[in-house]
């Protein structure tokens, strides 16, 4: 019993190979009461799957803080320093060199080195503060999108804009078809650096097999449990270098892209392994710019993507 219920724990949080996950799910579907308790546990793991896509960061300025600090104390301690110092020197007359060592000086250039770097790292605050500026105004933008798409599904029976159609044959059209149905404005916005660095900013998805060669779907609003469409993702930012799964245009935060999920939470990721169960959002399972191969992995496609 101990073995099952530690693999069912392994499969809640993806760490079974295909084999094991596979076993896991039969199991689950002969037992109604353990896949309700894996539902359950999921539900209260995804604050940590949000942690993951986004470690917390220290305070804003807490190094040029502790620097200041370490400076302030240095000189004021400086005069029991120069006490000790007076009594152990031998009481000889002072060479001339003997001021390149004054104790005094040193404190001072020690004081002065640490707040030259204390404004550098400020400065360097300020920048990060700006980022993260541009990245609300990007996720605002994203929120915005969210209202269109939601408005596009309820005069369109439920669904987003489908990539693969004849009035979406590339992810990148998804925004025009927006538009056409009167839900979307897609001038580009002054405070979000993602509108400024291309014409259609945004990965969308690209849909999904519901089974083995069977027609891609879109996503739908309904149909999805509430634990897989929360993390099911929409629409993003472009994904940054190191996430993106072929060359173009990147994400302009340079260290993560703002996610739009079904359920209309916006976050910022730095890793693209944020979609269900660590799903990667800009991959399918078969590691391609295609449409997903189940409905937990639908994929984000760029302007030039097909399904």
């Amino acid at each position: 019993m101990t073995d099952v219920t530690d693999r069912l724990l392994a499969y809640a949080v993806d760490q079974l190979d295909a084999p094991g996950r596979a076993e896991a799910e039969a199991a689950l579907l002969a037992d109604p009461a353990a896949a309700a308790l894996i539902a359950r546990l999921r539900l209260a793991l995804r604050p940590l799957e949000v942690a993951r896509a986004e470690p917390p960061l220290p305070p804003p300025g807490l190094a040029a803080a502790t620097l200041a600090y370490v400076a302030q104390e240095t000189v004021r301690h400086r005069e029991s320093f120069r006490a000790s110092e007076a009594a152990r020197r031998p009481r000889l007359a002072a060479p001339r060199v003997w001021w390149l060592l004054d104790r005094r000086r040193l404190d001072v250039a020690v004081a002065a080195g640490l707040g030259f770097v204390a404004f550098g790292l400020l400065l360097a605050g300020v920048g990060k503060l700006r980022e993260r500026s541009q990245v609300a105004a990007c996720q605002e933008r994203l929120r915005s999108l969210y209202v269109a798409l939601d408005g596009y599904s309820d005069t369109h029976g439920g669904r987003y804009p489908e990539v693969g159609t004849a009035a979406v044959p590339r992810a990148g059209d998804f925004a025009a078809e927006l538009v056409r149905g009167g839900q979307y404005d897609a001038a580009p916005s002054a405070t979000c650096p993602a509108d400024a660095a291309e014409a259609n900013p945004y990965a969308y998805t690209l849909g999904f097999h519901p089974t083995p060669f069977a027609p891609v779907t879109g996503i739908r609003r309904a149909g999805f449990a509430s634990e897989s469409g929360d993390l099911t993702p929409l629409a993003a930012d472009l994904p940054t270098a190191g996430a993106s799964p072929v060359g173009g245009p990147v994400s302009p935060h340079g260290r993560g892209q703002n996610v739009l999920f079904l359920g209309g939470a916006v976050r910022f990721a730095t890793v693209p392994t944020v979609g269900v169960n660590g799903d990667d959002i800009y991959r399918n399972d078969a590691g391609v710019v295609r449409a997903g191969l189940r409905s937990d992995d639908a994929t984000l496609g760029r302007a030039a993507d097909t399904p």
